[in-house]
């Protein structure tokens, strides 16, 4: 069988998007509004151990510890303070943008769901 340029062309197009598409992933955002006192560990996760963005150590004395806009699908944003690094709390976001807010201290602190507009700035 004989193909015109113009098929060929046609069928290496439709190969590449079928190839690529279920490959494109949607990136969102994740925050972190801070209204504490004291230094913690920022990080975030894949779920499964793997971090996949460390901010590392963050000083509450920033408004905003942070503000990532290329989370992927699934991810777990993972706090916990210098004083007591086994105090480790994390938060599962799944298919959506988030936005939290660390409250309190080293000490005594807490780390809650907040509207995206408290932490995009």
């Amino acid at each position: 069988m004989q193909y015109s340029i113009v098929s060929r062309n046609l069928i290496f197009i439709f190969l590449i998007f079928f190839i690529v598409t279920p490959h494109m992933t949607q990136a969102y955002y994740t925050g972190i509004a801070a209204n504490c006192a004291g230094v913690f560990n920022v990080y975030v996760t894949d779920c499964n151990g793997k971090v996949i963005r460390n901010k590392g150590r963050v000083n509450c004395a920033s408004q905003h510890i942070l503000d990532w806009y290329d989370a992927p699908s699934v991810y777990c944003v993972h706090l916990n303070p210098q004083l007591h690094p086994k105090d480790n709390r994390y938060k599962y976001v799944q298919n959506s943008d988030s936005c939290f807010e660390l409250r309190g201290n080293e000490i005594s602190w807490s780390f809650h769901d907040k509207e995206l507009s408290d932490c995009q700035h």
